[in-house]
């Protein structure tokens, strides 16, 4: 399995799993699409729902554009749609830009965007932002992390 497949199908797991989180048929649709490998339906259904604002599709759009599956590979595209469902506290969109960040993927590389996102994400446990800050405060310095923290603090969804 490609390693954007694994990614992909790990971030399907983690949807399917949500039951009260899915919104509606459409949202379990596009899941069901998705995991039976239909990309383009997946696409498809993940684009009308992400368009309405919602953030789980959102994010899963991210994966699929950051990776190319069912549709064409653009990290920039994929930074847009995860920063719509970050801003809305969809924690997945916020490690996940987090991560874009932290390469420069779709948008500029800068450590201190990374670190806040994960450190809003890792407040609603998301495990692997915990790991991910624990590295990147590293390379920060001590005004940088502070500065991020109260932005973090102080942060609420739009």
């Amino acid at each position: 399995m490609k390693e954007h497949d694994k990614a992909a199908a790990v971030e399907s797991q983690k949807l399917s799993q949500e039951g009260p989180k899915q919104k509606n048929e459409s949202e379990a649709a596009s899941i069901a699409a998705y995991t039976r490998g239909d990309y383009k339906a997946a696409a498809d259904g993940f684009t009308i729902l992400a368009e309405q604002g919602e953030s789980e599709s959102q994010s899963f759009l991210g994966v699929m554009y950051e990776h190319g599956t069912g549709v064409p590979k653009d990290e920039q595209q994929a930074s847009i749609w995860y920063r719509k469902a970050a801003d809305q506290g969809n924690p997945r969109g916020q490690s996940n830009l987090g991560v874009m960040y932290a390469n420069g993927s779709g948008v500029p590389k800068d450590e201190q965007q990374a670190y806040f996102w994960w450190l809003l994400s890792s407040a609603q446990g998301v495990a692997e932002s915990v790991k991910n800050w624990d590295i990147i405060e590293q390379q920060l310095t001590p005004q940088q992390r502070a500065n991020a923290q109260a932005r973090a603090r102080d942060w609420k969804p739009e």
